[in-house]
């Protein structure tokens, strides 16, 4: 019988499997540490979905679609794709942030 092992990263500190469910109620927690101002987030994340919203619906293009077809897309994809790491980025700042004190804590028993 063939044995079939998760990576380390892929399993919680207990040795269980890290699910959907655990990373989806996460990233709520996150949303929700943004909105009430527990967790600041850094402007250039900011910056960066305010273009990301601005420029996919306005008129103006880099690449337009009409002219290129589907690879007029490659720049609006981009721009959500730069969007995307800063957000991941920050989650994980705010997850070493929460991890952090616990940390200390750990160290000094």
């Amino acid at each position: 019988m063939i044995s079939c092992e998760l990576p380390a990263k892929l399993l919680h500190r207990d040795g269980t499997e890290f699910g959907k469910a655990h990373t989806e109620r996460m990233w709520w927690r996150f949303l929700n540490a943004v909105r009430k101002r527990q967790h600041r987030v850094a402007p250039t994340t900011w910056v960066a979905a305010i273009a990301a919203v601005v420029y996919t619906f306005a008129p103006i293009d880099l690449i337009p679609e009409l002219v290129l077809g589907p690879l007029g897309f490659v720049d609006d994809i981009g721009l959500w794709g730069i969007f995307a790491i800063l957000f991941t980025r920050e989650q994980h700042r705010w997850v070493t942030a929460r991890e952090a004190p616990s940390r200390t804590n750990a160290v000094r028993s």
